[in-house]
């Protein structure tokens, strides 16, 4: 699963770069336009947003910025709920119908259950944390679903927590498109570029920034609060490389009957 992920990202850089970068813009821009003059695109961006929530789709943060490509700041009024939504399914998915599997396979990984155990301790504030940190969506939905102490209320708070990141991304997305059509960019004064480009930029290290402080303060807090040799050696990989290939790798034999 990891290397499929990394795989599609790269996939994705290599495109971009191979294509140029004012190319690839100018066909988000026509798509994010042809799907603003349908009549249910709106429909179609907020299904994707719902899509993205679910493992091992990507392209969430994508479909965060085609909103805002398409529809400017008011983008976030299909991206947010869509992204709430999907995620409430997911957990709810998650919990329901693999219960059984997660709970066999944290109860064998002491790792996992010093995990538990720091969240539990903290409950809703560091779960908010951890919710912030710059984990992909995905794999943030599912860790939390096989988390047990994590109630769907507390998952719930969390997501609507990240509202203020998910309107950044919505920003950057209205901000780019205003420079990524050929002809609009050709009648912008260049004050105007100049202020759209500062603008981007800001948007992009803000996001940067505050990731990187939360995942620090995430890090610490577990460090600090957790049972001590089994969090310290948890509490990284667990964060950075969560994923169902790992999931399946310290698994009993029985999940892949």
């Amino acid at each position: 699963m990891v290397l499929l992920l990394a795989v599609s990202y790269a996939a994705v850089l290599a495109l971009i770069f191979a294509a140029g970068p004012s190319k690839v813009f100018q066909v988000m821009y026509d798509l994010s336009q042809r799907l603003r003059n349908m009549r249910l695109g709106w429909l179609i961006l907020f299904s994707i947003m719902v899509v993205s929530s679910f493992p091992p789709v990507i392209g969430h943060t994508w479909a965060l910025s085609i909103c805002g490509f398409a529809y400017g700041i008011k983008g976030i009024v299909i991206a947010a709920p869509g992204a709430l939504i999907g995620s409430i399914v997911t957990f709810i998915v998650f919990r329901q119908f693999l219960q059984s599997r997660l709970k066999a396979w944290s109860h064998q990984n002491k790792k996992w259950q010093a995990m538990e155990h720091v969240i539990k301790a903290d409950g809703l504030k560091l779960i908010i944390l951890v919710r912030l940190c710059p984990i992909p969506w995905v794999y943030s939905n599912t860790l939390f679903a096989s988390i047990e102490s994590v109630s769907l209320l507390q998952f719930f708070i969390a997501t609507v927590c990240l509202l203020p990141k998910q309107f950044l991304i919505v920003f950057i997305g209205s901000e780019a498109s205003l420079l990524s059509d050929g002809t609009r960019r050709d009648q912008m004064s260049t004050s105007a570029t100049v202020l759209d480009l500062f603008s981007i930029v800001l948007g992009v290290l803000l996001t940067i920034g505050t990731g990187w402080y939360v995942w620090r303060t995430t890090e610490r807090r577990i460090h600090d609060g957790g049972t001590p040799d089994e969090i310290e050696d948890a509490s990284a990989p667990l964060l950075h490389q969560f994923s169902v290939d790992r999931v399946r790798e310290d698994s009993d034999p029985s999940w892949d009957a």
